[in-house]
């Protein structure tokens, strides 16, 4: 589906007072996704590019295989493309688009040619290129997003690999595809286990990354960041009543989401001080969208964000 014809308006916040402001309790719903053929279920972050926002949801569109969307600032939604999960195709993103020289990138966790996962690219009027099929021996189904760092693409894989435990990998614009690291589960130092103090890190590596493997209680995660510390990559585990996301800085403070809590008990967007001390400045509810599952876009101090389920036109009842 073409996009709507037309100029994007620019985003908004823009000036010297953009620069002063700072987030509050004000919240705005842009869209409610309406589910198939509709947008539903957007697991993924949110990404500035010509203009507007651009986006994945894991549901939703013609075959409920996923989609991409644009949307504006003012809320105007296009439906760029629906997912088939065929062989030339893929399904079910649950990670962001990634823009490099002009041009996004994405993956999806399954769809390809074994059904496990693309890597693809997509031209303006949103047309996809696939690229890359994840094949099981470099690790499958892609949902942690991808890294940009020197011309190239790191991400990591869920599963697969030497132990079926999921891989990192490096990845070009076309499509070639180099295995870094395989995770070993609880064969080595990546083991999800609970230490005494209820803190591990274990760091490793890889190239021109660093990653480091941590575990907190019931909840796992690692971190990719390169040599200058400039650019980083966040995994974790998705333990219930903790934050599944990263923080997002703006003057001074830090904001995130949590899928759980808040007054209705089904999510917050809140604000940590360097200093400590953390406040709730909006609890999500049904009608408002609800279970955040990544973090916050900064853009011109204004923050941008999406969540799974919720809204005002309930999409069908979610499969996974």
């Amino acid at each position: 589906m073409a996009p709507n014809s037309g100029p994007i308006p620019p985003l908004p916040g823009t000036g010297s007072s953009a620069q002063s402001q700072t987030p509050d309790s004000n919240f705005k719903e842009l869209y409610s996704f309406k589910g198939k053929p509709d947008a539903a279920e957007p697991f993924a972050p949110l990404t500035p590019f010509q203009g507007a926002f651009y986006g994945m949801t894991a549901k939703g569109g013609k075959e409920n295989r996923g989609t991409i969307f644009r949307i504006t600032p003012d809320g105007k939604e296009t439906l760029l493309l629906s997912f088939t999960g065929e062989m030339d195709d893929g399904a079910n993103p649950s990670s962001g688009l990634v823009a490099l020289d002009g041009t996004l990138y994405g993956l999806t966790e399954h769809g390809g040619a074994s059904n496990l996962g693309t890597f693809f690219s997509l031209n303006s009027d949103g047309t996809p290129h696939l690229l890359y099929s994840f094949e099981q021996q470099g690790g499958v189904h892609p949902t942690g997003g991808l890294l940009a760092a020197d011309g190239v693409f790191y991400g990591t894989a869920n599963t697969g690999g030497n132990y079926n435990a999921g891989t990192v990998y490096e990845i070009t614009t076309a499509g070639e595809y180099h295995l870094l690291y395989n995770f070993a589960g609880d064969r080595t130092m990546d083991a999800v286990r609970k230490a005494a103090c209820d803190t591990s890190i274990a760091i490793f590596t890889v190239r021109r990354l660093t990653v480091a493997r941590t575990t907190t209680g019931s909840s796992s995660g690692f971190r990719m960041t390169d040599p200058k510390g400039d650019l980083q990559f966040w995994g974790h585990g998705y333990g219930r009543g903790r934050p599944p996301s990263g923080l997002t800085a703006i003057s001074g403070a830090l904001y995130g989401t949590t899928l759980l809590g808040g007054a209705k008990g089904v999510g917050t967007i809140y604000e940590v001080k360097p200093g400590g001390g953390e406040r709730v400045i909006y609890s999500l509810a049904l009608k408002s969208g609800f279970a955040p599952y990544v973090g916050l876009l900064n853009q011109n101090n204004l923050l941008y964000g999406t969540a799974s389920d919720g809204g005002r036109t309930e999409p069908e009842q979610s499969s996974r």
